[in-house]
């Protein structure tokens, strides 16, 4: 084995087996400890994390130049897709219009930078919080990040923040819930405003199930109304150590700026670490394609950050490969595609509708479309394989119905390196960590750092 073979193997090797074999390792500690791992490297090697989302809705109302537009469709050009993008001069201090930024914070991390972000000008910001639920549990946090109270508001008071002598500007990157807020009713008085939605449409959490029509309602009464399709992940830039902090510096103080920091790192390792269930297959699976998933990108630009150039990466999987580590990994991957085909319950996509005979026609298709038999791409006009609502379906040359449309070994490589790549980077173990879904996050991921906790990190696959 070469020098560098050697170096690499003292530092990405697995952990020292525990006395007593196997059964008694503690894969709490272990977690722990691949934390810290994580959050030093991400200071010192600026690893770049999850993605900026909201940010870069925030950037399309400052910047709307660092975009390329299609009607009203708005994509981040490719140059300013980096972590060097996330520039502080972007975000002004004071601004002369009226922003109302409708906001699920404490949600993600890039709800809390967006809300920091923006000018703290009481008479000119608004943040509308969503999570009627934990309402004050959230507006607290803001405040210890550096965030004023005054600034905050419920869903119920958002008509009264428009102005009427300015221009009135809606970021929306919260969903608005009918089951929790009920149809928007907008007023007729209300003034004139601008309308923009982080995500597509119908598709991503702002504004897909009970959150749509709302959304809708706001698009629709909007003088101009922009959509920033943030393209699966890939058309925003990353979070990262060293660029918050630079565009956070002299908002908020010393204290609270590593405070958000840190918040930073540990959704990041969520985000990275944490795996979502097999429960929403279909919605769910392309994150991880190789060259393609946004969870793949991350952990790509992670194993980046960390090793630099290509021959460092090869030797590092090289010795993952002879240690067993991506076997493990693959079996586990190949695992997961199988629970996805299988969790699921038997529902029929609501856009489709059952025939008597026993097909699923497409709601929207015209009555003389051919009939596509064994298919189970997603969206297809008429066929006799019944369309899932949730569940992973897997043709017998590897297609699926996923929402991107990926191929299952596609899947099963990219989440075998997501596997290998934490393990070699931050001694993650090859198992499955699920992490929860929007608004219920397991609790374990709230406090992941080393000292032990009332909810420990357990495997679920």
């Amino acid at each position: 084995m070469s020098v560098f073979s050697t170096h690499v193997l003292s530092q990405c090797a697995p952990a020292e087996p525990q006395p007593g074999g196997e059964a008694k390792v503690d894969i709490d500690a272990q977690m722990r400890k691949a934390y810290t791992v994580w959050s030093k490297k991400c200071r010192v090697k600026n690893i770049p994390t999850t993605p900026a989302y909201d940010v870069v809705g925030l950037l399309a109302v400052f910047h709307p130049e660092k975009f390329d537009a299609e009607g009203t469709v708005m994509k981040l050009k490719q140059e300013f897709r980096t972590a060097q993008a996330f520039v502080k001069d972007d975000y002004p201090t004071e601004i002369d219009f009226n922003l109302i930024i409708i906001t699920d914070f404490g949600e993600e991390c890039d709800d809390e930078v967006t809300s920091l972000l923006a000018p703290q000008e009481p008479a000119l910001l608004n943040l509308v919080f969503t999570d009627e639920e934990h309402f004050d549990e959230q507006v607290t946090k803001f405040e210890s990040f550096g965030g004023s109270r005054v600034n905050v508001q419920h869903v119920s008071d958002l008509w009264s923040v428009f102005a009427a002598n300015k221009r009135n500007v809606v970021l929306q990157i919260g969903p608005v819930h009918e089951k929790t807020h009920g149809t928007l009713v907008i007023p007729d008085w209300l003034p004139p405003f601008e309308y923009y939605l982080v995500g597509a449409m119908g598709s991503t959490l702002n504004s897909k199930g009970d959150a749509e029509e709302n959304a809708r309602l706001l698009q629709s009464r909007a003088t101009d109304a922009f959509i920033v399709d943030t393209d699966g992940g890939k058309g925003v830039f990353p979070f990262s150590y060293s660029q918050v902090r630079a565009a956070l510096s002299e908002r908020v103080s010393e204290e609270q700026l590593e405070r958000i920091c840190e918040h930073v790192i540990k959704i990041g390792w969520r985000n990275t670490v944490g795996r979502a269930s097999p429960f929403p297959a279909k919605f769910i699976a392309h994150l991880v394609v190789k060259n393609a998933g946004a969870n793949y990108a991350t952990v790509k630009a992670v194993f980046n950050s960390c090793y630099d150039q290509d021959w460092k990466q090869d030797c590092a999987l090289i010795i993952a490969r002879r240690e067993g580590t991506e076997a493990r990994a693959r079996v586990l991957a190949e695992e997961y595609v199988r629970r996805m085909q299988t969790t699921a319950p038997d529902i029929l996509d609501k856009n489709y509708e059952a025939l008597s005979d026993g097909t699923f026609r497409l709601k929207s298709a015209g009555e003389d479309v051919e009939l596509e038999r064994g298919s189970v791409q997603f969206m297809v006009p008429w066929t006799d394989v019944k369309p899932q609502a949730l569940r992973l379906l897997v043709a017998a040359d590897g297609s699926t119905n996923s929402l991107r449309k990926v191929r299952v070994d596609d899947i099963v490589e990219g989440y075998t390196y997501i596997l290998v790549v934490l393990n070699i980077l931050f001694d993650v173990p090859v198992d499955f960590f699920q992490s929860g879904q929007p608004g219920k996050w397991n609790p374990e991921w709230n406090h992941p750092g080393p000292l032990v906790a009332a909810h420990p990190f357990t495997k679920t696959i």
